[in-house]
């Protein structure tokens, strides 16, 4: 069984992949605009850290620009309030729940 590290970083993994492959289909000479993903946490930082480290080091491996910010959370995730994250029109949010709904 995998842990929840492992999880997370496997499905952020394909996300990366995916978004390598499009840039490399698409063949820009713009800018790319980085991939951010923003970890929700209640526990202590140091997982999501480390998880931080190892997507920002494989997706330079991949080409891709990204981005990971850990927003620490007290309390139940259905109490977060989304508007505080100010995602824009032009970005996508990745929700993961690995581990934390029950």
């Amino acid at each position: 069984m995998k842990d929840a590290k492992e999880q997370l970083c496997e499905a952020t993994r394909n996300l990366v992949k995916i978004l390598s492959n499009s840039l490399k289909l698409k063949r820009r000479r713009t800018v790319t605009p980085p991939a951010s993903i923003l970890g929700l946490n209640n526990a202590g930082a140091s997982l999501m850290n480390k998880i931080a480290f190892r997507m920002k080091n494989f997706a330079r491996l991949m080409g891709v620009p990204f981005n990971f910010n850990v927003v620490h959370h007290q309390g139940k995730f259905s109490d977060f309030d989304f508007n505080e994250l100010n995602i824009r029109d032009d970005e996508a949010l990745e929700i993961n729940c690995v581990n934390t709904l029950h």
